[in-house]
């Protein structure tokens, strides 16, 4: 089962509909955003990278960079044909 939400909704997870899933598995995405970031400059990679490092060193975890991943409302136009359903 995959599962996209925020740490703060996580208490309200803990309901009946969950309950199945092992306590053992771990998270295994969590999105950052890094306070100067401003685009893709120089500076904002810099900072970005920095942090990852941080990240990586004092936890462990291995961290994946993705820049312009933040999430944002976005529409988009399928033909029928493209959208996997058959009429």
């Amino acid at each position: 089962m995959n599962l996209i939400t925020t740490l703060s909704a996580l208490p309200k997870l803990d309901s009946l509909a969950y309950r199945h899933v092992p306590a053992a598995d771990p998270i295994s995405v969590i999105r950052v955003r890094v306070a100067g970031v401003t685009g893709p400059n120089a500076l904002s990679r810099e900072r970005v990278n920095a942090v990852a490092q941080q990240i990586a060193q004092r936890t462990g975890l291995d961290v994946d960079v993705v820049a312009g991943s933040s999430p944002s409302p976005e529409t988009i136009d399928l033909p029928a044909a493209g959208s996997g359903h058959r009429r």
